[in-house]
């Protein structure tokens, strides 16, 4: 009996042996360096190889690869003239030489690896990046200084690199605040009515730095200080005194309060907080003196 189920017409595929699909795929066998991307494109269209005969294996590509390791912390101090460098690990896990043919620094950090770089496949290399020098007076401990890394290459992936740089500055700072810790008013002024003293005022020597301080005693003609005479503050302590006039005759003064600082300081040598009075005329005398005995 006849079956009326109809049998499904498949697409015609066209045939690999036809004389230019056959011209094709024999030139594919001799062209040993086509691109990877255009041999994968044509062996796709030259079937199977019990059609066509066995192709050969695609070629290798050649790709340099470009693997970064973590920058160690980078560090400079007050005062040093060269800060130490730090290596930054470079590894080529591809199969071709990775050539770093620059990298610039910006922000003060210097490259001191020479260029250009050659690494080859599985190898590993450094590149040497120096932080930028702390300048006395100018920087302040514990602060950060920022920068950027640029790599140039031949990688596969990208050919430029950019890192982020960072250097922690390594110092004391001399700080004159309130016990809040907030810095005071310069000058540090005094005022009083013809004929009184301004009260004393309370000021505090302030460690705003990462590194301990050594200060010596005030030095001033014009103002009395007591309280802290001299000695060491650990980074982030702080010591009070008080300063008041002294003055036998004169009703205004202005000058600085020096202190001088050794150790690792970023503030320099000798830090000053200026000051001034002015008492409003009249008999200027400060302390008031004691009344006359009866």
């Amino acid at each position: 009996m006849r079956s009326d189920r109809s049998v499904a017409r498949q697409p015609r595929i066209a045939d690999p042996r036809d004389e230019r699909s056959m011209i094709a795929c024999q030139m594919m066998t001799r062209a040993r360096s086509l691109s990877y991307v255009l041999w994968s494109v044509l062996a796709a269209g030259c079937g199977s190889d019990d059609q066509v005969g066995h192709l050969p294996d695609a070629p290798p590509i050649a790709v340099p690869v470009i693997e970064l390791g973590a920058l160690p912390m980078l560090a400079t101090t007050c005062g040093s003239p060269a800060p130490a460098a730090v290596s930054l690990r470079v590894t080529n896990p591809g199969n071709s030489n990775l050539v770093i043919t620059s990298a610039i620094a910006t922000g003060g950090f210097a490259v001191t690896t020479t260029f250009p770089l050659t690494i080859a496949p599985g190898a590993e290399a450094t590149i040497a990046v120096r932080a930028p020098l702390a300048v006395v007076g100018t920087d302040r401990g514990g602060s950060v200084k920022m920068g950027t890394l640029t790599l140039a290459s031949n990688a596969a992936v990208s050919s430029s690199y950019v890192l982020d740089l960072a250097a922690t500055v390594f110092g004391a700072n001399l700080a004159f605040t309130d016990e809040a810790g907030q810095p005071v008013a310069r000058p540090f002024a005094f005022s009083a009515n013809s004929g009184s003293c301004p009260a004393a005022r309370p000021v505090y020597l302030r460690n705003t730095g990462n590194a301990p301080l050594t200060v010596g005693a005030a030095a001033a003609s014009g103002f009395a200080v007591t309280g802290f005479s001299g000695g060491t503050i650990e980074a982030g302590a702080a010591v009070s005194q008080t300063i008041s006039v002294v003055t036998t005759s004169e009703c205004t003064r202005a000058e600085d309060i020096a202190y001088h600082v050794t150790g690792t300081v970023c503030t320099g040598p000798t830090v000053t907080l200026p000051a001034s009075f002015a008492l409003g005329g009249g008999t200027c005398v400060c302390p008031t003196p004691p009344p006359p005995l009866t």
